[in-house]
């Protein structure tokens, strides 16, 4: 391992990518497997090599603005992952620095990757928990003035405005991010009132199990019930396509948030998810 070649990846290793992460022992990866050609061409990726044998992957990606987080990394069995961060993660954060990137960080439940980060200078930030709703009846239409409509690319800077509102940095979308996800999910949609976009909703469907990725309103109109309008047509949506349960995930301490889900009827199914930061010296 210490006399391993470290490089970029380019979209012609994709094979061997997804060979590491199928056949490793210790690998994440927080993106479709779809995707990854995508992504190896779009995002920076880094390989460990050793006598031409590929041992480590780590997949980040970049935005929205000073964040990047790690989306993939598998590590070949038998090799020390407290070896590999040693050499890699100073590489990756020399890079970022140039990039502007001020925080680095991992959202995901593998606990080896977690150890193995919190020893390198990540600190714990957040948990995130699961919850699951199978009774898909809804307690309240919302707010019934609020105009609920299909999203279009042209929705996409007021939804941006909204995230930059609504969320902390390393939780808002980049303008590529939405358009992919306007254009794969199942169910995507805007909350309007009053002539302006004040809302969001977006949801995916996996056979017949759909989870909510995302539900954001602007700060200005909570209290509004449109979060409650937008959750009220994801419910409509799933019991038109028959799906067995809706599932989502928020931060463990958003009690606001999850006051609201647990009135919507939604369970708490568990510790879904640790979120570790890394802090980056100015470039």
């Amino acid at each position: 391992m210490s006399t391993g070649l470290i490089r970029q990846a380019a979209p012609a290793d994709e094979n061997a990518v997804s060979g590491l992460l199928y056949q490793a022992g210790r690998s994440t990866c927080q993106m479709p497997s779809e995707d990854l050609g995508r992504a190896l061409s779009a995002h920076p990726f880094y390989l460990i090599e050793e006598n031409g044998h590929l041992g480590c992957v780590c997949g980040l990606e970049v935005g929205p603005e000073t964040v990047a987080q790690i989306r993939i990394f598998a590590l070949l069995d038998g090799w020390s992952l407290r070896e590999t961060l040693a050499v890699l993660l100073p590489l990756v954060q020399r890079a970022l620095c140039r990039k502007g990137v001020t925080t680095l960080a991992y959202v995901g439940a593998a606990r080896w990757l977690e150890d193995g980060l919190a020893a390198h200078g990540f600190r714990r930030s957040q948990t995130i928990v699961s919850m699951q709703k199978t009774d898909l009846s809804t307690p309240d239409r919302g707010n019934v003035q609020v105009k609920v409509r299909p999203a279009t690319p042209s929705d996409i800077a007021a939804i941006l405005a909204i995230d930059q509102a609504a969320f902390e940095l390393i939780w808002r979308h980049t303008v590529g991010a939405l358009a992919t996800r306007l254009a794969e999910c199942a169910f995507f949609c805007v909350a309007d009132l009053d002539g302006r976009t004040v809302g969001y909703l977006y949801l995916s469907l996996i056979g017949r199990h759909a989870h909510l990725s995302r539900i954001a309103v602007h700060p200005a109109h909570w209290g509004g019930h449109i979060g409650v309008r937008l959750l009220s047509e994801a419910v409509r949506f799933c019991r038109h396509r028959q799906v067995f349960g809706l599932t989502l995930n928020t931060q463990q301490d958003n009690q606001r948030a999850r006051r609201l889900y647990e009135w919507f009827g939604f369970k708490a199914l568990g510790e879904e998810a640790q979120v570790l930061v890394r802090d980056l010296p100015p470039g």
